[in-house]
């Protein structure tokens, strides 16, 4: 290998390491024809190592999914630095008598853990149970609002759970079997899907606690309206652009489900 292609090579393995792993490796010509995200070990789960002798279109479908798949599930393991669970595991025993773990966390993954957006839901959650002389306790807008969180990321545990999800590891294996690649392609354009939806989505959850925080204690109905559109997921009928996107992540996660049931049933 000549200087020129050494440095190539190092370049875009430097620009791509944060996405997916690449390591720092060799490169043949016929290697350098496959797309950095194609370059996973397809004989591994989700988060195999990295392989870069792909011979067919299917196995380079079937590796561009597992891309697809990493990006998705690090998005919603993301932990930002000073994220502290410690620190705002309070709040859940405020409104949940039992606060179960998995619950809490798909609550912190519907923000990314993102530690200024959970402090201020920590100060909404207090300011809403608290009750004072002008105000009554909102607790069933906080019990509202944390499963409204808590929902939020549903759609992804059904695609990628890994017990029951569509595309866990058993249905993965059958489906690299069917050698489809076209049906291959279109699983990881709704994958990418999702994950576009799922960024929209943090973004308009994040903007709608910080603004809810901004009210004391004693504006509670304040509160209550500036919330008004994540508790709507709940209720399935509102129109705000948050319901919008978890419409359209529900129904990706319906094609994705009858794709799979297509394909390996």
């Amino acid at each position: 290998m000549n200087h020129f292609m050494k440095i190539r090579c190092m370049v875009m393995c430097l620009l791509s390491v944060s996405v997916l792993g690449c390591t720092f490796k060799k490169t043949t010509k016929n290697e350098e024809s496959f797309p950095l995200d194609c370059r996973l070990d397809i004989n591994k789960d989700v988060k195999g190592q990295e392989k870069c002798e792909f011979k067919t279109p299917a196995e380079q479908a079937y590796a561009a999914l597992l891309g697809r798949l990493r990006l998705l599930e690090e998005s919603l393991n993301f932990k930002p630095k000073g994220f502290n669970q410690d620190v705002f595991d309070s709040m859940f025993s405020r409104v949940w008598d039992l606060p179960v773990e998995e619950k809490k966390n798909r609550v912190y993954a519907s923000l990314k853990r993102d530690p200024e957006t959970l402090s201020n839901l920590k100060v909404v959650v207090i300011n809403l149970t608290t009750t004072t002389a002008t105000s009554v306790a909102g607790l069933k807008t906080a019990r509202d609002l944390l499963m409204a969180l808590d929902e939020s990321v549903e759609s992804f545990i059904s695609v990628i759970g890994e017990n029951n999800g569509y595309l866990n590891k058993d249905n993965l294996t059958k489906l690299k079997e069917t050698q489809d690649v076209a049906s291959l392609s279109e699983l990881e354009t709704m994958v990418h899907n999702m994950l576009v939806q799922r960024e929209q989505m943090v973004v308009f959850l994040k903007d709608i606690i910080n603004q809810a925080a901004l009210f004391d204690v004693n504006d509670k109905n304040h509160i209550q309206d500036a919330l008004g559109s994540i508790i709507g997921l709940i209720f399935k009928t509102c129109s705000s652009q948050i319901c919008i996107i978890d419409r359209n992540l529900k129904n990706l996660k319906e094609s994705i489900k009858n794709k799979v049931s297509n394909l390996i049933l």
